[in-house]
């Protein structure tokens, strides 16, 4: 998984606004379609959809509804239940042993919804990826909306008064310059939105990646090996319902916090 640092943007080549304003910006007056195709090549609209989709598939969205239904099922697999030695009433109605199968049922969920948390954890790790990937680009190309923006209001600045009396003139390219870059400036205002979207974003995905798999890898093995010994006993004690129930409890307030980390 690359690192990304927003302040640390791998520089590629950028035009200059001189660059800009000598050789690019003075035949838009000459060519009728050239000002409606200025800054166009900055834009690459397969990031944008890649970007949407992203944001409409979340992975860290469907992880944390996993996250959620493992929560529920974990209520019902609380060692509690079947925490009592049986009374004789229990035993006679084999009251204990239907207690016993309902918490066999509940734990086999949580375990099947664990293996389900599991697929979506590697599909937020390949989103984390493309999201770090993703906003390099962007941050890309705002540099060069920048510079596309600040050459061509340089250039109107500089670019002789268009007549403002004259018969038959029906092209004003001053005019559809200054649309053409106001148009920009509201794209690098979106891309900039965008790009602030995708670190929150990436702030979700790196918390829910750090407590819910730490989560499979340390407390759920407990979890399990407590519940384990808990369903197979032929007699309980304080002792093994206590480290249960304290292996049940840290693996709910670890789910709530991945909860948390991806409401921020």
């Amino acid at each position: 998984m690359q690192t990304m640092n927003m302040t640390d943007i791998k520089q590629r080549n950028l035009p200059t606004i001189e660059s800009l304003t000598e050789t690019v910006l003075p035949s838009l007056f000459t060519d009728s379609q050239a000002i409606s195709e200025y800054g166009e090549s900055v834009i690459n609209a397969e990031s944008q959809k890649q970007y949407e989709k992203l944001m409409e598939e979340s992975a860290v969205t469907a992880l944390s509804v996993r996250i959620e239904r493992i929560s529920l099922a974990l209520q019902d697999a609380d060692p509690r239940k079947i925490s009592k030695e049986p009374g004789w009433l229990a035993r006679f109605t084999g009251k204990h042993l239907e207690k016993q199968a309902r918490y066999r049922l509940a734990r086999d969920n949580v375990e099947s919804l664990i293996n389900e948390g599991n697929t979506y954890l590697a599909q937020v790790r390949q989103m984390l990826d493309a999201l770090e990937a993703l906003a390099e680009e962007y941050a890309h190309e705002i540099q060069l909306l920048r510079v596309y923006i600040e050459a061509g209001r340089e250039f109107l600045r500089h670019a002789p008064a268009e007549p403002e009396q004259q018969e038959l003139i029906f092209d004003k390219p001053a005019e559809r310059l200054s649309r053409k870059l106001a148009n920009l400036a509201t794209l690098q205002a979106s891309h900039e939105m965008s790009l602030m979207h995708m670190k929150l974003a990436r702030v979700q995905a790196i918390d829910i990646i750090d407590t819910f798999s730490q989560t499979i890898k340390i407390l759920v093995p407990v979890w399990r090996q407590h519940t384990l010994a808990l369903i197979t006993t032929s007699t309980m004690n304080e002792t093994l319902t206590s480290k249960a129930t304290e292996a049940h409890h840290a693996l709910m307030d670890s789910l709530h916090k991945s909860l948390e980390g991806a409401k921020k």
